[in-house]
């Protein structure tokens, strides 16, 4: 019996995976058709943090990665699919093994860290909250690193760098990282938070309903 658990356990952390996978595809096409005010907000957190709460570092940073994936072809001009991001055109061509790290390596890194902190929380947080510290912390973490990381290696590989989008120049320092540490963030950090906090608790329920069916 414990092995048929141990099984069915298995196929829905599967299964959940490939259905974080699917969800953070769909967000990437849609969020292309969002009005732009300032700096874009990104819904992309909430898969991600969802995968490292909910099945693990690893599972963060497969979501990561293809995070990170859907980021790096907006910076491609033929590949449209995820729509053109303008800064991320110039920078790819700039130095495009800069704009592959920033892009992919920042957002695997943020999942699995992720993951990690959840997991941490799993083990040190008071017998019965266990999980629901681990969804506060881990849903917090998720677009919170994934902001300071991207910025973060934004502002070490292109300091100095001045960009010319539409005739008009821009420091990535002074025009483009520091402004993004502005209520946008704030607002991507809330919503991430608080979306994906209820989807795990709803995903908590069904888990335990599943076991117990078994």
């Amino acid at each position: 019996m414990n092995h048929v658990k141990t099984n069915s356990q298995k196929t829905r952390e599967r299964v959940l995976l490939a259905i974080l996978i699917a969800i953070t595809i769909v967000i990437a096409v849609v969020q292309q058709f969002f009005p732009r005010i300032g700096l874009s907000i990104t819904l992309l957190p909430i898969p991600m943090g969802i995968a490292a709460v909910m099945l693990g570092p690893l599972a963060g940073a497969v979501i990561g990665f293809i995070f990170g994936l859907t980021a790096l072809c907006q910076c491609i001009p033929v590949i449209p699919f995820f729509g053109i991001d303008l800064v991320g055109v110039e920078l790819f061509q700039l130095n495009w093994f800069y704009t592959i790290i920033i892009c992919i390596i920042a957002r695997i890194a943020a999942g699995w860290l992720t993951g990690v902190i959840a997991n941490g929380m799993k083990r040190h947080a008071p017998t019965g909250r266990k999980l629901k510290i681990r969804e506060i912390v881990g849903m917090i973490c998720a677009p919170l690193l994934n902001t300071v990381l991207f910025l973060s290696l934004l502002a070490l590989l292109f300091s100095g760098v001045t960009l010319t989008i539409g005739g008009s120049s821009y420091d990535i320092i002074r025009n483009i990282v520091l402004p993004a540490i502005s209520i946008n963030f704030v607002i991507e950090i809330i919503t991430c938070s608080v979306v994906g906090i209820a989807i795990c608790a709803a995903l908590k329920q069904y888990t335990a309903s599943a076991k117990r069916s078994v």
